[in-house]
């Protein structure tokens, strides 16, 4: 990932032509950031993107009726459509009950355990380093194809899952296995710590592998993690994540919750640089 010294601007190598800009509320700096990246052949720009989609991305527009989240991105300043930017992917929170998401849990584990399928919590597993491998193995997998994926190494992987692990219930962390033993796809979720007061589940990150898909993976592990929360006085709810809305993922429950925040992440043509009136020059 390719970055210049005091502009907030990345060059992912993963993604040709494409670049991105960290949040930025003046517009001569974010200018020297485009033009750096269409120094570099960029000819689209994404923002705000603090150097990959892995990090903190994306416009939070609100409604602020309630505390952010853990994971949830701060970023309220839009001054992007001013500068020429156009929406390019949306996204939603959802706060969807327990019983809509158990029920359906219920439903895929009474087709699947028969089969030999079965969930591990990460308490059941009893090894950071595995979990982590796992992991960051079933992301990059399961979220191969996702819009602006870029592969991230173990090691950078690590640097932002490893305090979350730190801070987790190990029995809201759940891996499926498959009849033979492979590790299927994961669901990682952890009591809000932003408003404790609300006893709401916030169901981070939902992975399948491709190879297990339309098995309801997906809900079983999203339901039954909301089941234990429910159990350990989780009573709130579950937060389903910062869910795209193209993804998959708003078919685990989050299709039947309530909207809560919604955000929103831009991208720019890089055509000819723009002059001090923001006007292209010819």
């Amino acid at each position: 990932m390719r970055h210049p010294d005091g502009l907030p601007a990345w060059d992912p190598p993963d993604l040709p032509h494409i670049g991105y800009l960290g949040p930025c509320r003046d517009r001569e700096r974010a200018r020297a950031g485009e033009d750096w990246l269409r120094a570099r052949g960029c000819t689209l720009v994404r923002a705000p993107v603090e150097g990959a989609t892995w990090h903190t991305y994306r416009v939070n527009q609100g409604p602020f009726d309630r505390p952010l989240f853990l994971g949830e991105p701060p970023t309220t300043e839009d001054p992007w459509p001013a500068w020429g930017y156009r929406p390019r992917a949306r996204y939603a929170s959802t706060l969807v009950p327990h019983d809509l998401a158990i029920s359906k849990a219920r439903a895929v584990a009474a087709a699947r355990e028969p089969e030999g399928w079965r969930l591990q919590s990460l308490a059941e597993l009893g090894d950071t380093e595995a979990a982590l491998a796992l992991l960051h193995a079933l992301s990059h997998a399961a979220f191969a194809e996702a819009f602006s994926f870029t592969p991230l190494s173990r090691e950078a992987f690590d640097a932002i899952y490893r305090p979350y692990v730190g801070l987790v219930d190990p029995e809201l962390v759940l891996f499926a296995r498959a009849p033979d033993g492979r590790a299927a796809g994961f669901g990682f979720t952890f009591p809000d710590p932003g408003a404790p007061e609300r006893r709401e589940l916030v169901v981070k990150t939902i992975a399948v592998h491709p190879d297990f898909r339309r098995l309801g993976l997906g809900n079983w592990l999203t339901g039954e993690a909301q089941a234990r929360g429910r159990a350990r006085g989780l009573d709130g709810g579950g937060i389903h994540a910062l869910m795209w809305t193209g993804s998959q993922s708003v078919n685990f429950g989050g299709d039947q919750g309530r909207p809560f925040r919604r955000y929103v992440l831009y991208e720019k043509a890089l055509t000819a640089p723009e002059d001090s009136t923001g006007a292209s020059s010819s």
